[in-house]
């Protein structure tokens, strides 16, 4: 079994394209899925959140207080305390994904999504993967998508977003494959990656 990391930047369509992957029958790791899954389950990590934020992390009814979090962490200025989350959670989500690796290691390839294969440490992501697939498009398709999704966030929340991350175009010179989002990537594209990745489980068994 080889690992596909699939990364961008917020709004570039990284979940549609994971999909299209599962409508495939692959198996997919969606880091951001898998978080909130350990926020609302891991009471250890809970903790931790309350030592790192406060009791506000969490609102009345116990769920996790985005809105606060993100005020805090998406400072154009200081990205010390989006890292220290990231590490955060990266110890949490790496005992994780090796049970996720466990239970699928008899499939060829799985898909794993994460923004952050580049940034900060996660406890060595880029070992995770074999290779990783990029998807990039234009900053004016980003923002709208992320408006499409959380209409409540003003524009210049959402740079903010897009400018606390890794610039796009170095991102991608980091991967070894990218596919363009700007419209929309045709089920085709994804078969040719499908057949890519499955001739590279091959060649890495011989």
């Amino acid at each position: 079994m080889i690992k596909i990391g699939i990364t961008g930047g917020i709004g570039c369509g990284k979940t549609t394209i994971v999909k299209k992957f599962i409508d495939l029958g692959i198996k997919a790791y969606m880091l951001d899925d898998r978080s909130k899954h350990l926020v609302n389950t891991n009471q250890n990590l809970r903790n931790d959140l309350i030592d790192m934020f406060g009791r506000e992390v969490f609102n009345t009814d116990g769920s996790y207080n985005t809105k606060l979090v993100s005020d805090i962490v998406f400072k154009l200025d200081d990205k010390t305390d989006l890292i220290e989350l990231t590490n955060l959670f990266g110890k949490y989500i790496n005992d994780d994904y090796k049970l996720f690796l466990t239970e699928n290691k008899d499939e060829d390839y799985v898909v794993v999504e994460s923004a952050y294969f580049f940034e900060y440490d996660m406890l060595d992501m880029l070992h995770w993967v074999d290779f990783i697939l990029g998807i990039e498009t234009s900053l004016s398709n980003r923002i709208e998508r992320v408006k499409l999704r959380n209409p409540n966030l003003s524009e210049d929340e959402i740079i903010k977003r897009i400018n606390a991350q890794m610039d796009q175009e170095e991102k991608m010179n980091y991967c070894d494959f990218v596919l363009n989002n700007d419209n929309k990537v045709e089920d085709n594209e994804i078969m040719k990656m499908d057949t890519l990745f499955r001739k590279l489980n091959g060649a890495s068994v011989q």
